[in-house]
């Protein structure tokens, strides 16, 4: 029979946001970063192609998660392990786009008599958002992961250390039960000569044949 491993209610879920957050990630770092008038900027020679290469790297890690979790058996403390990168990814790629998203808004140039500013681009909001998303599904990933490890180890302390059956209401259970068993002399009756069997603490005992009452002699035959 093959087993068959069935992932938590959360799992699958998350690991699938968590893989569309990092590719979130990459096309956020190709797009602009910043918007003035009818102009947009990218960031790829800047903070950009950080950000996009944390992005890929968040990705291939995501990939080997779900592969892992698909193996026989299930590798749940390395998926654990690698879910701690798309984290670390998704809270550095945040303060990435925090810092970058600070200095388009510090901008400002006098035109016209008025003040204008540039605007934060859709590609650094991208980035922004999915770095958040990407450490909260990581995070349950990881955490279910976790999960699944330590019921692992829970099932092999059970596989080592079996529980013994409890008895059944039809099973006799066997108890040991202490009998003290008393010493007996052979006694012949005067009467009808039979023999019987009398404990030694008796004196005086009936015949069990012909009824006669008998008293123990000193020495018993």
């Amino acid at each position: 029979m093959t087993d068959r491993f069935d992932p938590p209610p959360l799992y699958l879920p998350n690991l699938i946001a968590a893989l569309v957050a990092s590719a979130g990630i990459v096309i956020g770092s190709l797009g602009p970063w910043l918007t003035f008038l009818v102009f947009d900027r990218s960031n790829t020679d800047g903070d950009g192609k950080y950000t996009l290469v944390a992005g890929n790297l968040a990705t291939a890690a995501l990939f080997v998660v779900a592969i892992l979790g698909r193996s026989r058996p299930v590798k749940t403390e390395r998926m654990a392990r690698l879910c701690r990168v798309p984290i670390v990814v998704g809270v550095l790629t945040f303060v990435v786009g925090a810092i970058d998203a600070h200095e388009v808004l510090s901008r400002h140039v006098e035109m016209f008599g008025q003040t204008l500013g540039p605007q934060i681009g859709w590609g650094l909001w991208m980035v922004l958002v999915m770095s958040v998303v990407l450490v909260v599904t990581a995070g349950v990933v990881a955490n279910q992961s976790r999960k699944l490890a330590d019921d692992d180890e829970l099932v092999a302390s059970w596989r080592d250390h079996p529980v013994p059956p409890m008895p059944t209401p039809w099973q006799p259970v066997e108890e040991a039960v202490e009998e003290t068993v008393e010493e007996t002399t052979r006694v012949r009756c005067v009467g009808c000569a039979h023999v019987q069997s009398v404990p030694v603490s008796l004196r005086s005992f009936e015949c069990e044949q012909c009824g006669k009452q008998l008293q123990r002699k000193a020495a018993s035959l």
